[in-house]
């Protein structure tokens, strides 16, 4: 509602990232679903990848995860200063 954009990570609910994904759609919002294990680097890596090429970039992470933030600032680092 505050005009974000959302990526649902999950490792193995599928099904209930989808329905996270749906109602977002339901209510007007734009989401997407990604699998991701966050134990792994490359996963991560991928995850912000497939973020920066759907929706442009990103403004905002939350995570219930350690691991995530850490690769995450390594992944942010890396996409924004990419060539």
């Amino acid at each position: 509602k505050a005009g974000y954009r959302v990526c649902v990570a999950y490792r193995m609910r599928e099904a209930e990232a989808l329905a996270i994904v749906e109602a977002i759609a339901t209510d007007g919002g734009e989401a997407m679903a990604v699998q991701c294990d966050v134990g792994r680097e490359a996963d991560v890596v991928r995850l912000f990848d497939e973020v920066g090429r759907r929706f442009g970039g990103l403004t905002a992470l939350g995570a219930a995860n350690t691991l995530l933030m850490e690769y995450g600032r390594c992944a942010w680092r890396r996409w924004t200063h990419s060539d």
